[in-house]
C-alpha cells in the first residue's frame, strides 16, 4: 500500500506534467500555423488552405 501511495504521489504528477507540456506545445504549434495562414491570406488574397508559396 505504501509503494502504491508513493507511486501515486511521485510518478503520476510527473507524468501529468509531461502530458500537459506536450499538449501545450502542440496547441502552440497549431496556433502558429493558424497565424501564418491568416497572414498568408492577407498578403496573397488567396484563401485556399495549403503551404506558403
Amino acid at each position: 500500500m505504501i509503494a502504491l501511495s508513493l507511486y501515486q504521489a511521485q510518478v503520476v504528477p510527473a507524468s501529468n506534467a509531461r502530458a500537459a507540456f506536450r499538449h501545450s506545445q502542440t496547441v502552440q504549434n497549431q496556433l502558429v500555423e493558424v497565424r501564418n495562414a491568416i497572414l498568408r491570406t492577407s498578403w496573397s488574397g488567396d484563401a485556399r488552405p495549403g503551404p506558403s508559396r
